[in-house]
């Protein structure tokens, strides 16, 4: 699979111009059609650097969910990646599905195009697909990793939920503290100072803390 370099027209005679993933020509014809384009002119873009980014958790789910569903229909693997190509979203999700078409239609088998992406199949997912082709059971097998990434998914998010209550409750406290310090100690201290007598070393200490933050705010706030 190569990328071109498109010049195409609309029905009401705009011109397009574009960068996209094709088989070759008359595949590239076929995606700009669907999309109410038609093809003037094409050139391969050379030497172009085949990079995929990794895909986000929630990405690979709904990647994997599709792939399971059409998989099930009885859908073959070269016109699932095409179809998943075709209507992607994202260019990440795009140039994933192209670069799994190019390996497999080479004579790769579906575990093998995981295996060559590490950075975003997990050595799990592609040993539970390799196992699935082996047994025959490959969409049962895509139906569990899918369960098992949305759960490692749930599982992150409550984690950083309760990561995050604590780092709240401190900042509340931390906010009370300083407005006590700052506003409303000073107000007492000076209420209790006017009244006469000797001030007890509680306070005493009281007041230093105050003198501290309101003199020193400064350096105290953003110290951990």
């Amino acid at each position: 699979m190569a990328l071109y370099h498109y010049r195409a027209i609309d029905a009401n005679g705009k011109i397009a111009k574009g960068e996209t993933d094709a088989i070759n020509e008359f595949d590239l014809e076929s995606q700009l059609s669907k999309s109410g384009l038609e093809l003037i002119k094409a050139n391969p873009v050379k030497d172009r650097a085949h990079t995929l980014r990794k895909l986000a958790r929630r990405d690979l789910i709904h990647f994997m969910f599709q792939l399971e569903m059409l998989f099930r229909a009885g859908v073959p693997i070269l016109s699932i990646l095409a179809d998943l190509r075709d209507t992607a979203e994202t260019p990440q999700i795009k140039n994933l599905c192209a670069n799994l078409y190019e390996k497999i239609d080479s004579g790769s088998t579906i575990s093998e195009a995981l295996a060559a992406n590490p950075g975003i199949f997990p050595d799990l997912v592609v040993n539970l697909v390799h196992a699935g082709e082996a047994t025959g059971q490959l969409p049962d097998v895509l139906k569990e990793i899918v369960e098992s990434l949305k759960w490692q998914d749930e599982l992150a998010s409550k984690t950083k939920q309760l990561l995050m209550y604590p780092a709240f409750v401190t900042i509340v406290v931390g906010s009370v503290v300083v407005f006590l310090m700052i506003y409303l100690v000073p107000q007492i201290i000076g209420f209790v100072a006017n009244m006469g007598g000797e001030i007890p070393m509680q306070t005493v200490a009281l007041i230093w803390v105050s003198d501290a933050f309101v003199n020193y705010w400064w350096l105290i706030i953003p110290a951990p």
